[in-house]
């Protein structure tokens, strides 16, 4: 069986967190299968939720982030380049050479290859849009449209839908709002 952790790399080495919820979940997936059987591979198929609208909840929630400001995770590089234009500035990491990141005015979109990681927006910019949604860059706003976070870190709230999380950075020390950033949940 499959078990899922959060895993650091941190100046004091590497730092694993098996978070509760994740095991209870694996443990009750467990006891639907079959003795004999093993559960099937997960297709590379998206989920669902990368190719649907958003849809209004009776609560006014956002529900999912497939796309931020309009792109997608799943955006390759000349989608990105189409909807967004050329970035102001290309950084490539000095030690994984494949990974760089395309700047723009309020927005960073970090790549792996020719793969997104991430997309990050900065407090710096009025609204966001959520899958179609505009909202504020405002913790308040933002708080009320996500609703309840999966998990509070130390700098930040993140939530998750399906294979997307979206985190709302705090400023160092406060919690005013620095950034937010959209990321695979693989990736974590």
């Amino acid at each position: 069986m499959m078990r899922l952790a959060l895993v650091c790399v941190t100046a004091f080495g590497l730092v694993a967190y098996m978070n509760p919820a994740w095991t209870a979940h694996d443990e009750a997936l467990q006891s639907t299968w079959p003795m004999d059987t093993e559960p099937k591979a997960e297709t590379a198929e998206q989920p669902a939720s990368l190719n649907k609208k958003q849809e209004p909840s009776d609560t006014g929630e956002i529900t999912t982030f497939g796309t931020v400001n309009g792109i997608g995770l799943d955006d390759s590089p000349s989608e990105v380049r189409k909807k967004a234009g050329e970035p102001l500035k290309v950084e490539r990491d000095e030690i994984l050479q494949d990974r760089e990141e395309h700047i723009y005015a309020n927005e960073t979109i970090g790549y792996s290859g020719d793969e997104i990681e991430f997309i990050k927006i900065t407090n710096e910019q009025d609204t966001v849009d959520l899958d179609g949604v505009k909202v504020p860059m405002e913790i308040v706003e933002l708080k009320k449209r996500l609703g309840s976070p999966d998990f509070t870190a130390e700098d930040g709230l993140v939530y998750i839908r399906d294979e997307i999380c979206l985190k709302l950075f705090y400023e160092q020390g406060t919690t005013q709002l620095e950034s937010l950033q959209v990321y695979w949940l693989a990736n974590v």
